[in-house]
């Protein structure tokens, strides 16, 4: 969700347990940011080695009374709902830059996605480029896949057609025989609650402070 909102850096806290989720004490914080090109996967990992690094660094502070529990504040608590297979779904009408930061958010699962010709075909890596044109349609051209948005064009570098393995955009271009004009046109899964809502006050649920 972070890398997806384009934050610019995340964090890990060490919290009290109690009967919510997510919902205990705060016991410390640490901060990390977030680079360019990282995806959940390779975010995720630097955050599991910041969490292990803070949790044997903090926890006998806590434990000898140095750290005392600070409340979180439920003015300001967001509720991250679990991703679905859906949320992978690449929306042409969207901003390409929204759609390059939405490729790494998706990464490794589910995994940013769109359709050709009724096939699904899964994006791994795209990038943003300097050109225009209609939302979904393909720009002609025999080694780059130039992908229309809302506003911008994504070049897709990297990808996975159905029942195939993960190539280079030009060796899938390459691979087909006829020209390839338009992406997206089917499969929309429609729309989909927010990946991010302000928390209740009490009641279950993932929470971000």
């Amino acid at each position: 969700a972070a890398i997806a909102a384009g934050d610019r850096e995340t964090g890990v806290s060490l919290m009290v347990m109690d009967e919510g989720i997510d919902t205990g004490a705060v016991i410390s914080t640490a901060r990390a940011p977030i680079a360019a090109e990282d995806t959940a996967e390779t975010l995720g990992q630097r955050l599991a080695a910041l969490g292990a690094a803070q949790l044997v660094r903090d926890m006998p502070r806590w434990a000898a009374g140095a750290l005392p529990p600070q409340t979180q504040g439920d003015d300001e608590a967001t509720l991250t709902r679990p991703l679905t297979k859906a949320d992978g779904w690449i929306d042409w009408s969207r901003r390409a830059g929204d759609l390059e930061r939405h490729v790494r958010a998706m990464w490794p699962w589910p995994r940013a996605w769109t359709t050709v010709d009724d096939t699904l075909l899964q994006v791994h890596q795209a990038a943003v480029v300097d050109a225009a044109a209609a939302p979904g349609n393909v720009i002609p051209d025999r080694r780059r896949l130039l992908v229309g948005t809302g506003d911008g064009v994504l070049e897709l570098l990297e990808v996975e057609p159905a029942g195939r393995r993960a190539m280079s955009a030009t060796a899938y271009l390459n691979g087909r025989r006829a020209p390839l004009e338009r992406l997206g046109a089917s499969g929309d899964p429609g729309p989909l609650p927010p990946l991010v809502v302000k928390a209740p006050r009490q009641g279950a649920g993932e929470r971000q402070d």
